[in-house]
C-alpha cells in the first residue's frame, strides 16, 4: 500500500552486500597467497627481480588507496574530510580497504623479503666464489 515502485538501481543494501562479498574474496585470496609463500619463494630461484617487481608492487595498491582516500574524496567531490569522517561515512569501502592493505601489506613485505633475501644469498655466494683457489671452484671440495 505504501510501497512505491523499486527504482531496479543499486540501493545500499546491495552495494554493502556487494563490499562484504568483495572483503570475502580478497580475504580468501590474499590468506591462500600468504599460505603459498613457501612454494613461491621456490619459484623465485635465481630469476631478476624486476621479473616480480609489478606483482609485489600490486600487493600494495589497496595501501595506497586507502592513503589516498581522503585527497581523492576532496578532489572529487570539492570538500575536505577526515579520515575517521571518510570511515563514519563508507565504513563498508573502508574497511575493505583497511582489510585489503593489512593482508597485502603483509604479503607484499612478504615477498620483498624473499626476493631480497635471494639477492643477499646471491651475492654472497658470488663472492665467495671469487675469494676460493681455481681448484675449490670446479671440484666443489678444499685441496689438501
Amino acid at each position: 500500500m505504501g510501497n512505491g515502485p523499486d527504482s531496479g538501481g543499486l540501493g545500499a543494501g546491495k552495494v554493502g552486500l556487494i563490499l562484504a562479498a568483495l572483503a570475502l574474496v580478497t580475504t580468501a585470496l590474499q590468506v591462500r597467497g600468504l599460505l603459498r609463500l613457501r612454494k613461491w619463494a621456490g619459484r623465485v630461484g635465481d630469476r631478476r627481480f624486476w621479473r616480480f617487481a609489478q606483482g609485489i608492487a600490486w600487493k600494495f595498491v589497496p595501501a595506497a588507496l586507502l592513503v589516498g582516500s581522503q585527497p581523492l574524496v576532496t578532489l572529487f567531490a570539492g570538500r575536505v574530510f577526515s579520515y575517521p569522517q571518510l570511515f563514519w561515512a563508507m565504513p563498508d569501502v573502508v574497511s575493505w580497504l583497511i582489510l585489503a592493505a593489512v593482508l597485502g601489506g603483509a604479503a607484499g613485505t612478504a615477498h620483498v623479503l624473499i626476493v631480497a633475501r635471494r639477492i643477499v644469498s646471491r651475492r654472497r655466494s658470488e663472492a665467495e666464489g671469487r675469494r676460493s683457489p681455481p681448484e675449490t671452484r670446479a671440484s666443489g671440495r678444499v685441496p689438501m
